[in-house]
């Protein structure tokens, strides 16, 4: 966990903890208490006072938006059975071609073999044409998983911009006197 973001949940933590609604605290826990909502994923327009809900409507639509793109890992991996299909499903279109080949043509070269009574060649391209199917199963999901990664990173580069936090600490910072590295 970065450090940046431990500090601002004990931070949060504090802050609810000393009634900070009432303080001059009320401003910077406000956002932080939105910021996490949507971070975390309350997918409920009830997470918002009507004071700021619409301050914070695009996040949190934009939050809603990355939310419907996400893919489910295990039908990464369930498509995967079909070479190549869990690398397509997860937005990587190349791989699963070459995939597909991949696999086709160790199947190919394995039946050729059997059928001509190559048996060490078919034992041995099986065994590799059976590593790459569990590989195209096991890459469907990890692709997956993967994509879900890059679009919660999105959604945190987004949140940081709309609510500035390191900001908000800075000017704390000034408030008390305490020197900061951020700048």
């Amino acid at each position: 966990m970065k450090s940046g973001v431990f500090n601002s949940i004990l931070l949060t933590e504090f802050l609810s903890n000393n009634k900070c609604s009432e303080s001059i605290y009320a401003e910077y826990y406000e956002k932080r208490k939105y910021y996490y909502s949507i971070l975390s994923g309350f997918n409920n327009c009830s997470a918002f006072s009507q004071s700021t809900a619409i301050e914070y409507r695009d996040s949190y639509e934009y939050a809603m938006k990355l939310s419907e793109e996400k893919k489910s890992p295990f039908l990464g991996a369930v498509y995967g059975i079909i070479p190549g299909m869990g690398y397509v499903y997860a937005g990587e279109p190349g791989t699963g071609i070459v995939t597909l080949i991949v696999v086709t043509a160790g199947s190919a070269i394995t039946w050729g073999a059997h059928v001509n009574n190559v048996e060490p060649l078919a034992a041995v391209s099986g065994a590799a044409t059976l590593f790459m199917y569990a590989g195209s199963i096991a890459g469907g999901y990890m692709q997956t998983v993967k994509f879900n990664r890059g679009l919660s990173e999105k959604l945190v580069v987004r949140l940081d911009r709309d609510f500035m936090l390191d900001k908000d600490r800075d000017e704390l910072y000034i408030k008390f006197g305490i020197e900061s590295n951020v700048r």
